[in-house]
């Protein structure tokens, strides 16, 4: 008995790599219950034909498997400690089209877990946006600033009481795990009232209960009195012949109480802050 275990340990590896290898290669029918694990669905964000990603929120530590409509698996990764995962699609399998179905699933090992099923969207140009100007930590570290412009078509920003601006960190989930009101600002362009500028308290970053540990994404919503527009925050500089004094990447790491924050761009070029409680 103590052989055959022995055996089945050092045959699981190789069982599971050649369902890898099967599985790139084959149709896998998720109907048949064979396949099917206790694990629970991942959840997947909105997939559009401009992405090359799949991103979403699992189990904590597993393979995420992305499959096409044909059932043939287009782009594979595992999920992080906290359970955000993003799947980059194999590049001849590129681009996504409208109304293309993806199948999603995850597994820790030969078993995976029914998919859940989604279709890819048309992305509509924006024709406004959100971009890094400046970022800097104050003397005493007790607040980052974030400076940055809204660029919009639509909204009205001849005043200053035009708009107001608020900064918000999401988790990979898109929920709004911190809301920072900002100052309306003309820094970009004298009186044409489309920058702000967020204090992002170290105190809020230094709190596990408001921030757990994680990776964010940076969002701008402007309320003006043409309408509301949201945007990621871009991680692009210079632009329009502003040269900021810091790039997004390089505002420079910081311990904040038993916390490590850091700074990172998504593969879709959104601004990301990074909390780590440091053990």
């Amino acid at each position: 008995m103590k052989n055959k275990l022995i055996t089945l340990i050092l045959l699981l590896p190789i069982l599971f790599s050649s369902y890898v290898t099967f599985a790139q290669s084959q149709n896998v029918s998720f109907n048949d219950s064979s396949n099917k694990c206790s694990n629970n669905q991942p959840e997947v964000n909105k997939v559009y034909d401009t992405d090359s990603t799949v991103s979403g929120f699992a189990d904590k530590n597993v393979f995420i498997n992305v499959y096409n409509e044909n059932k043939i698996l287009i782009g594979q990764s595992f999920s992080d400690s906290t359970g955000n995962y993003c799947v980059e699609i194999l590049k001849n399998y590129l681009p996504l089209k409208v109304n293309q179905v993806l199948f999603v699933t995850q597994n820790r090992g030969i078993l995976e877990s029914n998919p859940t099923i989604l279709t890819v969207q048309h992305k509509k140009s924006n024709d406004y946006s959100a971009e890094f100007r400046t970022g800097y930590w104050n003397d005493d570290f007790s607040y980052l600033a974030i400076n940055g412009e809204f660029s919009s078509s639509a909204l009205d920003f001849d005043k200053k009481s035009n708009t107001n601006f608020s900064l918000y960190l999401k988790s990979y989930k898109k929920v709004i795990k911190l809301s920072v009101p900002c100052v309306t600002t003309d820094f970009n362009s004298p009186e044409t009232y489309d920058g702000y500028q967020a204090l992002i308290r170290s105190e809020d970053m230094e709190s596990n209960l408001i921030l757990p540990d994680g990776s964010y994404g940076i969002y701008i919503q402007a309320v003006n009195i043409k309408g509301v527009e949201e945007s990621p925050l871009k991680a692009t500089n210079p632009c329009n012949g502003y040269i900021p004094h810091h790039s997004w990447n390089e505002m420079g790491n910081h311990n904040v109480g038993n916390r490590l924050v850091s700074f990172s761009t998504s593969p879709d070029g959104v601004a990301m802050i990074n909390l780590l409680t440091l053990r």
